[in-house]
């Protein structure tokens, strides 16, 4: 399966999990008292080392990109994204921008895995990061040990915690929990947002795409 397709699969899961279901029987109650539920999907990360041609074969398929004027540069650590929304997350396409500002940041942050993920064809890692965010912001709450991440795009203060073993389980997705200010908006129901035609049909094009993906793979 081509990092395309696997884009096509991580949207249809975040769809998926911001479906709201009430259907829950006795043993999925059972299995989520004995887990941590505070933790919620804010949005999906592709490293890409060509990002304007993934953005345009996403785009030929349906989707719809946030204009490139508004994707923010991540001051300080070398990167930028493309961005596709959905009701309640975002999928983004991160790149190097500069790559003396990346290298240097890499160094910094020794324990972090920038460096492997976005060299993901030459390390063998996994492109894919799962941005966490918690339904109560208390940093007690991460289930996992972390590693904290400040860098000059982010509020004062304030920082990003990154899964400690992201950097060693490379064959895995990364993972880290962002800070409130930087959430993404989340609905409970399609009818709670304005703009409910336009993301009934952003749902209708996933449909299409995973057709599409299942036709051609």
């Amino acid at each position: 399966m081509n990092i395309q397709n696997h884009i096509l699969v991580l949207i249809i899961m975040l769809n998926l999990c911001s479906c709201k279901d009430k259907k829950v029987d006795v043993k999925q109650k059972e299995i989520t008292k004995n887990t941590n539920s505070n933790l919620l999907v804010d949005h999906l990360n592709v490293w890409v080392e060509n990002p304007k041609k993934t953005k345009e074969k996403l785009t030929n398929i349906g989707f719809k990109s946030v204009p490139d004027s508004l994707s923010q540069i991540h001051m300080g650590q070398g990167t930028t994204g493309k961005y596709f929304n959905f009701l309640n997350g975002y999928l983004e396409l991160i790149f190097i921008l500069n790559q003396k500002e990346f290298e240097l940041n890499n160094k910094k942050n020794s324990e972090l895995d920038f460096k492997e993920r976005a060299s993901f064809k030459k390390s063998g890692a996994s492109p894919f990061s799962i941005a966490l965010k918690l339904k109560d912001y208390k940093l007690t709450k991460i289930p996992f040990k972390t590693i904290r991440y400040h860098q000059d795009w982010m509020d004062e203060n304030k920082n990003i915690y990154s899964a400690k073993n992201s950097k060693t389980i490379l064959n895995e997705p990364s993972l880290f929990v962002v800070y409130p200010e930087i959430e993404s908006e989340r609905f409970n129901t399609l009818l709670r947002t304005k703009k409910y035609s336009s993301r009934v049909r952003t749902l209708e094009r996933i449909l299409q795409a995973s057709k599409w993906c299942r036709k051609n793979h």
